[in-house]
């Protein structure tokens, strides 16, 4: 009599597999079948359960079992539950702006399909939001905020891409977080007409989670030079510094960020560096533990044919 109910599950190092006894079987015979492959004894065990550890990753798995009765193996049961674990091989970079965020990856060789997944908040399951074909000359998408829809304001989403082979997801992404944003425009500092509100709350302070990043940009033709202000707003004396990648476009001190606050001006900082990210700490005492804002403008300096910035990164990374 073959065993019943064999199910199979992530535990503690490895998949944990388990079945009804049989009764007057002397032991178990565990098979495991790997993608397409058939399946392949792995292991005997004398109750029922087995702990695999040597699972292949990337590959979707299987397992099923037979009893035996001295020598004798039964049929082979019904099959368990399909598992995978995912080996996160896709690096993913990310432009956010204040009505969509951009996602471009490497392309994967093998690839037939791609998958753009999106999760709510960190804990919660992420779902399917677009799937595209590996011969697509994109391996970029955008996810555009559309009034109260979904993406919504004020939550903390994240992204994850995943490559697809005849059916099974075969590689995934680390998790992209966008954080906390917002859409709103404040008039009232430091005397420009055009400042954009980005909102961290609490999400940005929590130490366990990596740095905010936020892109700048109108959509269209850039951020006006000398024009537009942002303001970050946290929890008291938490932000600590600034993140820039300067656009590939822009040569050494072209471009400057300059910080407000209390409507005192720091002095304007060059970006240098356009192979790596720069980290610029805000100048004491400009952001204090007496307040939650901080007012920023990046610009060029350059000739007026070159006075609109594409789109920069920014992020807000804390002291804890």
């Amino acid at each position: 009599m073959c065993p019943d109910a064999v199910s199979a599950a992530f535990g503690n190092g490895g998949i944990e597999i388990t079945w009804v006894t049989v009764a007057d079987a002397t032991a178990y015979e565990v098979y495991r079948k790997d993608g397409y492959e058939e399946y392949q004894l792995i292991s005997t065990a004398t109750s029922p359960s087995f702990s695999d550890t040597s699972y292949p990753k990337n590959l979707t798995v299987q397992y099923a079992v037979k009893s035996l009765s001295g020598t004798f193996p039964s049929p082979m049961s019904d099959p368990s539950e399909s598992l995978t674990e995912w080996i996160r091989n896709i690096k993913v970079s990310k432009l956010q702006y204040t009505d969509r965020v951009s996602l471009s990856w490497e392309k994967q060789v093998e690839a037939d399909e791609y998958v753009v997944y999106r999760g709510a908040y960190i804990n919660d399951s992420p779902i399917e939001i677009a799937r595209f074909s590996s011969s697509d000359s994109i391996v970029e998408y955008s996810d555009v905020y559309v009034g109260s829809g979904v993406p919504e304001v004020n939550v903390p989403y994240y992204y994850q891409i995943r490559w697809v082979k005849t059916g099974i997801e075969y590689g995934s992404s680390s998790p992209v977080h966008l954080g906390v944003y917002s859409t709103s425009v404040d008039t009232g500092e430091p005397g420009d007409d055009d400042i954009q509100t980005v909102s961290g709350g609490t999400y940005v302070q929590d130490p366990s989670y990596p740095p905010i990043v936020y892109s700048f940009g109108d959509g269209d033709g850039g951020v006006e030079a000398d024009v537009d202000w942002y303001i970050y707003e946290g929890n008291k004396g938490d932000a600590v510094s600034v993140e820039i990648q300067k656009p590939a476009s822009f040569e050494d001190n072209e471009l400057y960020i300059q910080f407000s606050y209390n409507d005192v001006l720091s002095s304007p900082i060059p970006i240098s560096g356009l192979s790596h990210q720069e980290i610029y700490d805000i100048p004491d005492p400009l952001f204090s533990g007496e307040s939650t804002s901080l007012f920023f403008k990046i610009y060029p300096v350059t000739g007026s044919s070159e006075n609109k910035i594409g789109s920069y990164t920014v992020s807000i990374s804390n002291s804890l």
